[in-house]
């Protein structure tokens, strides 16, 4: 049978022609039709009426489909991107297209997803990894959160943590294996909803910048710079207690901010601002106007029952370095941790097995230390001969005197003081019950729907048994 050129081009229009999703039938080239903006799929223009709506927040008609799986995401730079013939300076539009692009492909990770981003990257990059997470006290929360981590496989160079309710003399307790740390010392007489902790890879040499940390009411900060990059990064974490006085934390915040350097800072925080929901004009506006841009833009805080918000963030001031941030969807508290990876070498990365010696500068070592000086002068008598063998001499006693009342013993900071009664270390159990706890958390959440929000209560037993 002898088939036609014309047979044969309409066999191939019939093949290749696209069908409306709601009638099913083949869309013609003279029929008026409507696109999805989000997944951008074809529909006749009349059974667009009854499957399209505005999306408010995107600003976007979408397909119900669409609206129904729609993520909440926060990009306030949406409709400037998309408005292209208004007229605006071609620098400013450039940085509001990379802000919009840096918002819009952070994405939230599982195990294997974020294996596979991270390790695209590592291939050709060398990076500088930041982790952050409101842990919601250490001692309840300290080992389940360090056996949750490690099935990312990955050694994050920095990791923050807030609302650890650990005192800084107590950080012992908490070592993070290959790890230095530094802590701020809670509220005074508050148990819980205070204290922060950043714990530095030992490969990296590091300072804490004292003037920029804090501890109020209204404002928690801890700062530190870390020397051994190409170039200094300046990593901080800072803390909103959502019981203190708004207004002040703004003015505290600020003043911080304003004695930053211009680039390569990296600010960590639960901030307790939902920048999902309105409110958040003044934050984003001291944030914007000191150059930093928040790298998260999905959810990072949930409680059963209630609406997802994002109050938790990483502002850096320096883009051109970001290669990757998202959120990790395993959690041990209402709030799943957040990451930024960043292109930056370490050329001089100290050597993890040459320590640097630590000297405990407390108020009571430095009075021993002065009335250990104060009785030695005292007993010189007035004829004492000041010559430069005497001096020596002295110089080397006070050489004694601060090796004896400041040197830190290395074994007491190198050497966790966990035992089997208080804190005892992660084990292989321990791990496997994390894991098994994701997995019954996985499956809750899928039994979340509009109808049931709360989910089934036999999985979310599960899971929380």
């Amino acid at each position: 049978m002898m088939v036609s050129n014309r047979d044969e081009e309409e066999f191939n229009m019939r093949v290749t022609r696209e069908s409306c999703k709601v009638c099913k039938k083949c869309i013609l080239t003279h029929n008026r039709i409507n696109t999805c903006q989000k997944c951008n799929v074809v529909y006749h223009a009349e059974c667009s009426r009854t499957n399209f709506k505005f999306n408010h927040l995107t600003r976007q008609w979408q397909c119900l489909e669409c609206i129904t799986n729609y993520v909440p995401r926060y990009n306030p730079f949406n409709d400037l991107e998309s408005d292209r013939h208004e007229q605006f300076d071609l620098q400013q539009l450039d940085d509001v297209t990379t802000i919009g692009e840096i918002l819009n492909s952070c994405q939230s990770h599982d195990s294997t997803g974020f294996k596979r981003a991270k390790n695209d990257i590592s291939k050709t990059k060398s990076t500088f990894s930041f982790l952050f997470n409101n842990i919601d006290g250490n001692a309840s929360n300290f080992d389940s959160f360090l056996a949750d981590i490690s099935q990312y496989d990955m050694k994050f160079s920095a990791i923050a943590l807030a609302e650890t309710n650990c005192d800084e003399a107590n950080k012992g307790l908490y070592n993070i294996p290959g790890y230095e740390s530094e802590y701020n010392s809670k509220i005074a007489n508050k148990s819980k909803g205070s204290g922060l902790g950043i714990y530095i890879d030992n490969g990296f040499q590091f300072n804490r910048i004292e003037k920029f940390c804090n501890c109020t009411e209204n404002f928690e900060s801890l700062f530190i710079e870390v020397t051994s990059t190409d170039t200094p990064q300046i990593i901080g974490t800072v803390y909103r207690p959502p019981s203190g006085n708004e207004q002040k934390f703004y003015k505290e915040f600020d003043d911080l901010l304003r004695e930053l350097p211009s680039e390569n800072v990296h600010i960590s925080g639960d901030f307790n601002i939902d920048l999902l929901s309105r409110g958040s004009d003044e934050f984003e506006q001291l944030v914007y106007e000191k150059n930093l841009i928040p790298t998260i833009s999905i959810a990072t805080h949930e409680k059963p029952g209630c609406k997802a918000s994002l109050i938790d963030n990483l502002l850096i001031n320096s883009t051109g370095q970001l290669l990757l941030s998202g959120v990790l969807k395993s959690r041990v508290s209402h709030h799943f941790p957040v990451f930024n990876i960043f292109e930056c070498s370490s050329p001089s990365k100290a050597n993890p097995e040459k320590r640097c010696p630590k000297y405990d500068m407390s108020e009571t070592n430095i009075a021993q230390f002065i009335s250990d000086v104060e009785t030695k002068l005292s007993s010189q008598s007035p004829n004492y001969d000041y010559h430069e063998h005497n001096f020596n001499g002295f110089v080397s006693f006070l050489q004694g005197k601060i090796n004896d009342i400041f040197l830190v013993d290395e074994n007491l900071y190198s050497k966790s003081k966990r035992n089997k009664l208080f804190n005892p270390w992660i084990t292989n159990g321990i791990i496997a019950s994390v894991k098994r706890k994701v997995y019954f958390y996985e499956q809750w959440k899928k039994s979340c729907n509009d109808e049931n929000k709360l989910g089934d209560e036999e999985l979310y037993l599960r899971y929380k048994g």
